[in-house]
């Protein structure tokens, strides 16, 4: 997998602050002496870069349907409370979204073999700090309609885990 673009995505947008801190970085120091030397290619709203069409940007795309990029990881453990499923996968995709972007999908369906998502890294390498479960999943949402992305959630999503990208046709970049 080669990394040849980077999308910094903030849903309230970014201050005169967050513009000045984008615009001085310019490089990234990668692992092994393999450093990402960086250019501000743009500005604007995830309408101005995205759509299923764009190249690249289907992660800002608005659609009425979404599925995995990476791994969705939850942040809480699935279980059986009293013989009755308690924080199932699909209903804490739909909480999540309905925290993120205020709607929950009407319908929530895994996609991909289990074994895929799973090559995927999903916990902290160093460091303390909290984590789910080690399992992942990829899934179809569904929504009522079209909403624009991006749409990344659950554990390590502002480490690229649990990213949707928009699949539909008639999904539009505007």
């Amino acid at each position: 997998v080669r990394i040849d673009h980077l999308v910094v995505s903030a849903r309230g947008g970014f201050d005169e602050h967050d513009i000045l801190a984008l615009q001085s970085i310019r490089k990234l120091w990668g692992h092994g002496g393999h450093d990402l030397h960086l250019i501000l290619v743009g500005l604007g709203r995830p309408a101005d870069f995205g759509g299923v069409d764009a190249p690249h940007t289907p992660i800002l795309g608005e659609s009425r349907t979404w599925e995995s990029l990476t791994p969705f990881v939850p942040t809480r453990h699935p279980k059986t409370v009293r013989g009755a499923e308690a924080d199932a996968i699909p209903e804490q995709i739909a909480r999540a979204c309905e925290q993120l972007i205020g709607v929950r999908p009407v319908s929530v369906s895994p996609i991909g073999e289990p074994t895929m998502w799973q090559r995927y890294r999903r916990r902290r390498q160093e460091g303390g700090g909290r984590r789910g479960p080690d399992r992942a999943f990829g899934a179809r949402l569904v929504f009522e309609r079209p909403v624009r992305g991006p749409l990344a959630i659950g554990y390590g999503a502002h480490f690229g885990l649990g990213l949707f990208v928009a699949v539909d046709e008639t999904s539009t970049g505007g």
